[in-house]
């Protein structure tokens, strides 16, 4: 299992992409991009804050066939699932189908269920 969440750091790695020119955004987007590549299932939560590095993840999975498990926060930001989140998660639902992969979507209360979820679970 890998993280790559918002807090996650990789020292050795970004030395050597800064070697080669890139800068700390570029980077970030290039060591979650090819985790994501390299995953065998994709793992995203939603939270209360805007997400759109999340949606961008969720989309670049999809592209790639992975199977996906998406959590949100119950009742507090379902109001952002149906407006702001809405048209990515169907997308992404859609693509997921047409790749013949798992996109699975769950309503959570806390942190805590989403990883009981998932190591209850076979995917």
């Amino acid at each position: 299992m890998k993280y790559i969440g918002p807090f996650f750091y990789y020292p050795k790695k970004e030395k050597e992409l800064k070697k080669n020119g890139m800068k700390d955004h570029e980077i970030i987007v290039h060591i979650e991009k090819k985790a994501i590549e390299e995953c065998n299932l994709f793992v995203a939560y939603l939270g209360t804050k805007s997400s759109l590095g999340t949606v961008a993840e969720l989309i670049h999975a999809a592209n790639f066939g992975k199977n996906i498990c998406l959590f949100y926060l119950a009742g507090k930001n379902e109001k952002a699932l149906k407006s702001e989140y809405w048209f990515p998660i169907i997308m992404a639902r859609e693509i997921a189908k047409d790749k013949h992969s798992k996109f699975i979507m769950k309503e959570v209360d806390n942190a805590s269920e989403f990883i009981y979820f998932l190591k209850n679970n076979t995917f």
